[in-house]
């Protein structure tokens, strides 16, 4: 639930960012004294209400508990000690899709060949 409302909060900060760009910023640049003031003040605290609204649930998101697995692992085996992860299902194409991990060694080895074929070329 946390981590929606962040979701929403964070793309209604998006949303206003974009309403005050095509909206007020307009209108700070045509506008007299006091219709300019007013404008400025009103995309200023709309912009901090929702920052801090994203924030505080951030704040709250972050002091959460990460949620724990309730199904335990039917055998544990050599591949669950090593990894925390139980043993992959046979390979398939649909398994290729969906059963997969990030792995930090073949993410640096990426990092690293990206880099090096940047550079070279």
């Amino acid at each position: 639930v946390l981590l929606l409302t962040k979701i929403l909060l964070f793309v209604a900060l998006g949303a206003a960012g974009w309403w005050h760009r095509r909206a007020t910023i307009p209108v700070l640049h045509r506008s007299e004294s006091p219709a300019r003031s007013r404008a400025f003040w009103r995309l200023a605290g709309v912009e901090v209400l929702l920052m801090g609204a994203v924030m505080g649930v951030a704040v709250a998101l972050g002091s959460s508990a990460p949620p724990v697995p309730q199904d335990p692992v039917a055998e544990p085996g050599p591949a669950f000690d090593l990894t925390g992860y139980p043993a992959p299902p046979p390979p398939s194409v649909v398994t290729y899709l969906t059963q997969w991990r990030p792995d930090i060694l073949f993410a640096s080895l990426a990092v690293a060949g990206v880099v090096v074929y940047l550079t070279w070329a």
